[in-house]
This record gives structure tokens, C-alpha cells and sequence, in this order.
């Protein structure tokens, strides 16, 4: 308010010092009227300085708010902790049986039973004999690696009679006169030479080697000379007579 009082007697000075005052009594009335006019105009202003304080006041007075800040909750008790007492279990220690080990089977040798021989001097068959003893041995599939019985030895089968080690190349069959054909190997009464076809699939089988239907003899009554052998039943035969 005092800035606007000191403006206005500014500009009242200005306009004094321009005019040129030629009567003193007419200057006098002249401020008369201007101070008056001046006075109006500032008890204007201060009114309307008043109400504009007035409204600053209700503009600019800060509104205390109220600020309601939540109660923060009690935080949770921790629950106490249950015992937890370990509960001993019963623990029973299983006895240990002892584990009997089968014994480990020892391989065992094929064993082919040789034919009862006819009693002496029922039958002579003198013709087949070689210094007292007959005597012989079969090829098969015509190899000269599978001369029985050497072959069927190399394959694990064993013979209860005696087999004879010709000192050539490997061994021969010595057998006597039985009455018709009686287990592997042999020689009939009449005088038939037979091996047995099951001794001849078995050996084959265990050496890996397909048979060909191929069974030939050698013998003292041969020369020991190869001859064919024919199949009747289930030997493998080869008739002297």
C-alpha cells in the first residue's frame, strides 16, 4: 500500500512541475481538487488491497489435513515350536542267511556205450580180422579232418571200450560180433559194420558242422580203402557179405 501512496504523489509532483501556475489562488484550488480526487482513489485502492489480502489469505492459508496413518497391525506371534522329539522306530537287523553256492558243475564227457560182444566162437568172421582184431573207421562228409572216432573224441565224447591209436592218423574202432546192432558202433554177427547216426548229428553239432548224408568206411576187409556206407534206420551200415 505505501508503494502505490508514494507512486501516486509522484505523478502529482510530475504534473505540478509541467503546468505553469499563473495565479497562486487557482493553483491552490487546483490541489485542492486533485488531492482530493487522490484521496478517493487510494481509500479505492486500499479497499480493494484489503479484499485481495483477504482472498490471498483464504487462497494461500495451508488447510491443515489430517493425516490419518493406519495402525500397523501387530505383527504375529511366532507359534512356539512343537517338540518334535524324534520318535524312535524299532529297527530289527535282519540276520544274514548264509548263501549256499551250487557246486559249478565239472563239464562231463559225452560217454557212448560200446556193444556187448557175442561169446567167443559163436561167430568166427576171421575174414575181417587184422592180427586177431577187427578193426575200422568211418569219414563223414568226405573231410579228412572227420574221421571218426578221432572227430568225435575231439568233440568230448568218450568210449568205454578200448579205441585203438593206429600211429597214422588218429584211431580206429575195435570191435567183436554182436547179435544185431547194439549201441554206437559195431559189427552184426553177419557181419555188417554200423555206426550210429545219433553219434554222428551229436559230434556234427557240437563242432559246428552241418552233416551232408556222406558216411564212408575204411578197414582191414577194404584194404583201407574208403567205401560208401548206406543209411538203414538209424545207423549208418556196411555189408561184408
Amino acid at each position: 500500500m505505501k508503494k502505490i501512496i508514494f507512486v501516486l504523489f509522484v505523478i502529482l509532483f510530475t504534473a505540478c512541475g509541467k503546468k505553469e501556475v499563473v495565479v497562486a489562488e487557482d493553483c491552490c484550488e487546483e490541489l485542492r481538487i486533485e488531492v482530493a480526487r487522490l484521496q478517493e482513489r487510494v481509500t479505492f485502492l486500499e479497499k480493494l488491497w484489503e479484499m485481495g489480502n483477504v482472498q490471498a489469505i483464504e487462497v494461500v492459508t495451508p488447510v491443515e489435513v489430517e493425516t490419518v496413518v493406519p495402525k500397523s497391525a501387530p505383527a504375529p506371534r511366532a507359534s512356539a515350536p512343537k517338540s518334535t522329539s524324534p520318535t524312535t522306530k524299532k529297527s530289527t537287523t535282519p540276520v544274514s542267511k548264509p548263501i549256499s553256492t551250487p557246486p559249478t558243475p565239472s563239464p562231463v564227457a559225452k560217454t557212448r556205450t560200446a556193444p556187448s560182444s557175442v561169446t567167443p566162437g559163436l561167430v568166427n568172421l576171421d575174414y575181417l580180422r587184422q592180427g586177431g582184431e577187427i578193426l575200422y573207421c568211418i569219414r563223414v562228409n568226405e573231410r579228412e579232418d572227420m574221421y571218426f572216432p578221432h572227430y568225435a573224441m575231439n568233440q568230448g565224447v568218450r568210449f568205454n571200450n578200448p579205441i585203438i591209436d593206429n600211429q597214422i592218423k588218429g584211431y580206429n574202432f575195435l570191435v567183436e560180433p554182436t547179435e544185431g546192432y547194439q549201441g554206437d558202433y559195431g559189427i552184426t554177427n553177419q557181419g555188417v559194420f554200423y555206426v550210429s547216426n545219433t553219434l554222428i548229428m551229436e559230434s556234427l553239432r557240437s563242432g559246428g558242422v552241418p552233416f551232408d548224408n556222406v558216411v564212408e568206411i575204411k578197414a582191414p576187409f577194404t584194404g583201407w580203402n574208403l567205401r560208401k556206407m548206406t543209411k538203414s534206420g538209424d545207423y549208418w551200415i556196411y555189408k561184408t557179405q
